[in-house]
């Protein structure tokens, strides 16, 4: 097969995993060869004949792992755009919560929000990160490591006060020296 048309199949195949992801729909299912993502597949190369060809090969890039690779690449894309949009904003906060999954597995949801330029509130999910600890430090250290990664600044946070006391329940020491450490750079509300 030649590389345009594979690139016309591979393009196919990226464009209906995002449509699945955007419906909210299913993309795998138990077998490699069924699920919402190998009918659209299929369907789709009735009218793309590069598509018809590329699905009878051997290998077809629709494995599990090629579709959750896909889907990470997509979302790391959408994480860097909206940090993009945050970079542009003067001011951006928080919004953390730590939730226990059907797994009895410690999680945290962190969202950002931020208002526009044009005075437009936007708020964004941007993962579960899953933790063994919910301690202050720990969280701390989670939020850190997400501020890090989407290259977004602590000094224009505005965290709400009880964020580092009541209701993480952390201990009075270490809240003070976390409250020290940030007081210059970030915005306490009570």
């Amino acid at each position: 097969m030649e590389n345009e048309e594979a690139a016309v199949a591979v393009r196919k195949i990226i464009e209906s995993v995002q449509f699945l992801a955007r419906q909210g729909l299913a993309i795998q299912g138990l077998e490699s060869d069924s699920g919402n993502l190998m009918e659209l597949l299929r369907l789709r190369s009735e009218d793309v004949p590069e598509l018809a060809q590329w699905l009878k090969r051997k290998i077809t890039w629709t494995s599990h792992d090629i579709q959750n690779e896909i889907l990470e690449i997509m979302a790391h894309s959408i994480q860097r755009d909206i940090a993009s949009d945050i970079r542009d904003a003067v001011w951006f906060s928080l919004i953390v919560d730590e939730t226990t999954d059907i797994s009895v597995k410690e999680q945290v949801s962190i969202c950002l929000r931020h208002v526009s330029n044009l005075f437009e509130v936007h708020e964004d999910f941007i993962g579960f990160y899953e933790t063994s600890l919910t301690d202050a430090s720990t969280l701390v250290a989670i939020i850190e490591d997400v501020l890090l990664r989407l290259n977004l600044p602590l000094s224009v946070t505005m965290v709400p006060a009880p964020w580092l006391g009541d209701y993480l329940e952390c201990r009075r020491e270490y809240c003070r020296s976390a409250t020290r450490q940030y007081t210059s750079t970030v915005v306490l509300i009570r």
